[in-house]
């Protein structure tokens, strides 16, 4: 008879009958060296082989996680294709960069390339909006309060005709390089803003004594 026969024979028949102590510690002594030997010899299967894959792919070729001095290691380049990471970056290559908005300087064919307004024109423009303050006896309809300046303007040149010579031609003394200089000219015949700004300044100094010493000196001068 064998040995593990005469163990087995043993233990039926300490199981049939109440155990030692000591048969009891045997037990257990040999339950764990037999353990410890099948422990021993386990060997874990590797990580690959548990991460499931599909061969035919030429991706998954290799495995992309690999088992290094018992550590995980993932190659990110054999998770995705060759071919994708050549799409991915052509489509990235290949998007144009934003290019900055240019900023107009014409109001474009439609308008037969208009410029737009230089400074001088709009100080010209300006005056135009003040004309009914220049010459009193013209009436002019008034200016709406938010109207802005236009983004396009352009001069333009008045073409005499023949019959316009002596009625509506401007005298060559009269003319000006601009509208700035013709107001002031006009201003220098008439003399209209400096009467007006004399008129402006006695009712703001009315009651002072800058004006009582100017009452005075009047009154003075029609005793004389």
């Amino acid at each position: 008879m064998s040995a593990s026969s005469q163990n087995s024979g043993n233990i039926v028949q300490a199981g049939n009958e109440d155990l030692t102590d000591e048969q009891i510690d045997a037990l257990l002594k040999e339950a764990e060296q037999r353990l410890t030997a099948a422990a021993s010899s386990f060997s874990p299967p590797p990580i690959h082989s548990l991460v499931p894959f599909t061969p035919k792919h030429p991706a998954f070729s290799r495995p992309y996680i690999r088992t290094i001095s018992q550590i995980a290691h993932v190659d990110p380049s054999r998770m995705v294709d060759k071919k994708q990471r050549e799409v991915s970056a052509r489509s990235v290559a290949s998007k144009p960069a934003a290019k900055k908005r240019e900023p107009q300087t014409d109001a474009g064919p439609q308008w037969f390339h208009m410029p737009t307004t230089d400074p001088s024109l709009k100080r010209d423009i300006q005056l135009l909006k003040l004309r009914g303050v220049i010459d009193p006896k013209r009436h002019y309809k008034q200016e709406p309060k938010k109207s802005s300046l236009p983004r396009f303007a352009q001069r333009g040149t008045v073409i005499e005709g023949a019959t316009d010579y002596f009625s509506a031609r401007i005298p060559n003394k009269e003319r000006r390089t601009n509208f700035i200089e013709e107001v002031l000219a006009q201003e220098q015949e008439t003399g209209y803003f400096k009467k007006k700004y004399g008129e402006i300044q006695e009712k703001r100094t009315s009651g002072k004594k800058g004006y009582y010493n100017a009452l005075k000196k009047k009154r003075a001068r029609q005793r004389r």
